[in-house]
C-alpha cells in the first residue's frame, strides 16, 4: 500500500487521497486542510502547501492502514471508519452529536457542523478558544473563553450570541427546551430562556463549575469545590439583564471533600464522581444508593439498568446495581462509555490511544488507533461512534 498522490481541491483547501495496490486505486479519501482565518493569504498556503501535505501524510498513516486492511468483525456487525477529517489546528476540546449532525470545536476557535443526512459540512470561526458545546433540537451551544455563548440554529442557519456579563470563561453548557444553561470559571452559572430572553442566576460554587444539566424544571450544576447543587428554576427571579453577583436559593445536593469529575443522568438516577469517589443517587429523594470507592478515578458511565463503568490508575469495572462486579480487567482508561445506555454488555475502552470495544462474550477487539483521545461519544443506538483526538483529528466509526 501507498499513497500515490495528494491533490489539492477546491477552496476551502482539501486534500484528496488515493491508496494504490497493484497500481490499482482501491481507497480514495477527501480530507479537509486547515481554515484559511491561521494563514495571512491564499498566496501563504500555497507556499505552505507542501509542508502541510507531508503533515497529512504523517498523521493518516494509520488511518490509511485501517481503511485498506478493514475492521474486526463483531457480533456480526463491522465498526468501519466512516469518515476522518482534520478541521483543527490545535486540539479538540468538545465534539457534540444528534441523530442528524456531528460537531466539534478546536481550541483555536474553529467549529466543524457535519449534517449527517445531507453529507455536508458547515465551518465557522469564534475568534478565541471554544471550551464546551451543547447539541439539542437542532440548536448548537458553544461556550468560550471570551465569556460568549454563541447559539447557531442548525434548521435556519442563524447564529446569536449571549454575552456573559461576569467577563468569565464558559467551561460547561447544556440546552433542553428553549433553556440554555451554561457554567462560567468564576463559579458562576445561569439559565437563559431564548425565546423569553430572560435570565436566572444560580447557586454559585466557590470554584469553576465543571458541568450543568437540565432536567425539567430542575438545574443541575457540579463544581470543582466538591459540591453539587440542585436549583429549581421555578422559585428564582427572572431578569431581562444579566448583572453581577450571586444566588444563594440554590440548594446543596450532594457534598464531596474534593473535586467533582462529571455527573451524569439517567433514568431519575444520577452518577457523581469525584477522584475518589463515585455515588449513585436517586434524583427522586437525594439519597445515595450505591458508592464505590476508587484510586484517582479517571473516568464513568452510567446505563439504564444502574450499572456503572468507571475507571482509574489501576483497573477497569462494570458493576451492576448489585453491586456484583461485571466486568473487570487489569486496564487504566482514560476514556469508558455504554455503547448504548440501554444496555451494558458491550463497552467503549480508551487507553494510550487505542479506541477498543468489548463485546458481550467479553473479548476486547482493537477499532482504532492514533494520537491521545480528548474525547469520545457513541449515539444514543450504539451505532455510531465519535472520536476526537489531540492532533485535531475527528473520526466517526459506524457499524452499519
Amino acid at each position: 500500500m501507498k499513497i500515490e498522490s495528494i491533490q489539492l481541491a477546491h477552496y476551502p483547501p482539501r486534500v484528496k487521497i488515493n491508496c494504490v495496490k497493484n497500481k490499482n486505486v482501491i481507497q480514495s479519501q477527501e480530507l479537509h486542510l486547515p481554515h484559511k482565518c491561521f494563514l495571512p493569504s491564499w498566496q501563504d498556503y500555497l507556499l505552505n502547501h507542501s509542508r502541510i501535505l507531508k503533515y497529512y501524510e504523517e498523521k493518516l498513516s494509520y488511518i490509511l492502514d485501517l481503511l485498506l486492511q478493514g475492521q474486526n468483525s463483531l457480533n456480526n456487525k463491522q465498526f468501519k471508519l466512516l469518515k476522518q477529517h482534520i478541521p483543527h489546528i490545535c486540539q479538540t476540546t468538545s465534539i457534540s452529536l444528534s441523530s442528524s449532525h456531528i460537531v466539534s470545536t478546536g481550541y483555536e476557535g474553529n467549529v466543524i457542523i457535519s449534517d449527517t443526512q445531507l453529507n455536508n459540512e458547515l465551518h465557522f470561526n469564534t475568534q478565541g478558544p471554544t471550551f464546551c458545546s451543547s447539541l439539542q433540537n437542532n440548536y448548537l451551544v458553544i461556550g468560550s473563553l471570551d465569556g460568549f455563548v454563541r447559539v447557531f440554529d442548525l434548521t435556519l442557519r442563524q447564529k446569536f450570541s449571549v454575552q456573559n456579563k461576569e467577563q468569565s470563561p464558559i467551561l460547561c453548557c447544556d440546552f433542553k427546551e428553549n433553556k440554555l444553561a451554561y457554567g462560567l470559571e468564576n463559579g458562576q452559572a445561569v439559565v437563559y430562556d431564548i425565546e423569553d430572553k430572560q435570565y436566572v442566576k444560580l447557586q454559585q460554587h466557590a470554584q469553576e463549575v465543571v458541568q450543568i444539566l437540565l432536567l425539567g424544571e430542575y438545574c443541575y450544576t457540579a463544581g470543582f469545590d466538591g459540591q453539587v447543587f440542585r436549583n429549581d428554576l421555578r422559585d428564582l427571579k427572572t431578569t431581562s439583564r444579566l448583572t453581577t453577583g450571586s444566588n444563594s436559593s440554590g440548594k446543596t445536593f450532594q457534598s464531596f471533600n474534593e473535586p467533582i469529575l462529571c455527573i451524569k443522568i439517567v433514568n431519575q438516577l444520577m452518577l457523581i464522581a469525584s477522584t475518589s469517589e463515585i455515588r449513585i443517587v436517586n434524583l427522586n429523594n437525594g439519597r445515595a444508593k450505591m458508592k464505590i470507592n476508587g484510586n484517582n478515578i479517571k473516568c464513568a458511565d452510567l446505563a439504564w439498568n444502574g450499572s456503572v463503568l468507571y475507571s482509574d490508575i489501576e483497573q477497569t469495572k462494570v458493576i451492576n446495581c448489585e453491586q456484583k462486579i461485571e466486568f473487570e480487567c487489569k486496564k487504566s482508561c482514560e476514556h469508558a462509555l455504554f455503547l448504548n445506555p440501554g444496555a451494558d454488555q458491550n463497552l467503549i475502552l480508551v487507553a494510550k490511544g487505542q479506541i477498543m470495544f468489548k463485546t458481550e462474550n467479553g473479548s476486547t477487539d482493537v477499532i482504532g488507533n492514533g494520537a491521545d483521545v480528548t474525547g469520545i461519544e457513541a449515539s444514543r443506538n450504539g451505532l455510531e461512534i465519535v472520536c476526537s483526538r489531540s492532533d485535531g483529528s475527528v473520526e466517526v466509526y459506524t457499524t452499519q
